[in-house]
């Protein structure tokens, strides 16, 4: 199964593992949305995202994007923008467990997520849109603002510049780096496990005060 999720101990675990590089298609958004939903009507304290071994998630399926007229496309970036809404505004703390390459859309997942945790390593994390000649939407650039400060918001955003973990750690974009991915798990789990700690009904409350979901505004 490209997309599974675990709770135990109030700590929801979703994991993107198709075998591949975890590429995004219209099917894949559908199911993910779902089990956010489920997820979330479970009630838990903390959710941590992860990718499959080297690979966080290497964005959207260009195949797909070629194969679909202008209402195909739009209709499938609307729900990209709910994929990461849910993500951004879920209302308990999310913590991306980032295992390796982090390309486009993967990018998305990393900034909507409230604390990140990430493997050390050459891997790349980056918004590469503009080298494959693709605009970005502006709400994605929105979604990065969240995590990435100017001067480092246009360098990442506009100029496609890439980041290893270490220096997205150096600027504030990721939390913690951990050494190998049984680091990796573990202080993602002991960072989920400190911030269940955290009152959830108040944490829901304010988040949803800071947090409104970013419309594509027909892009």
């Amino acid at each position: 199964m490209s997309i599974e999720f675990r709770i135990e101990k109030g700590i929801a675990e979703l994991t993107f593992d198709d075998g591949k590089v975890n590429a995004m298609d219209m099917q894949w958004w559908q199911l993910a949305i779902s089990l956010l939903d489920q997820i979330k009507a479970k009630r838990p304290k903390v959710l941590i995202i992860r990718g499959r071994e080297k690979i966080f998630c290497a964005g959207v399926n260009l195949k797909m994007i070629t194969s679909l007229d202008r209402n195909g496309i739009v209709d499938s970036m609307n729900l990209y923008n709910e994929f990461i809404n849910r993500i951004r505004c879920f209302p308990c703390p999310t913590v991306a467990q980032v295992t390796g390459s982090t390309i486009a859309g993967g990018c998305m997942i990393l900034c909507a997520c409230d604390y990140v945790v990430a493997l050390k390593g050459e891997y790349k994390i980056h918004l590469n849109e503009h080298i494959n000649g693709m605009p970005l939407p502006a709400w994605c650039v929105d979604i990065c603002a969240a995590r990435f400060s100017e001067p480092h918001l246009t360098n990442f955003t506009l100029l496609a510049q890439p980041f290893t973990a270490e220096q997205a750690h150096t600027i504030g974009v990721v939390n913690e780096l951990a050494d190998n991915p049984q680091d990796l798990a573990n202080q993602a789990y002991e960072a989920a496990v400190r911030l269940s700690k955290l009152n959830t009904s108040a944490y829901a409350m304010t988040k949803s005060r800071i947090r409104v979901a970013i419309e594509p505004h027909g892009q």
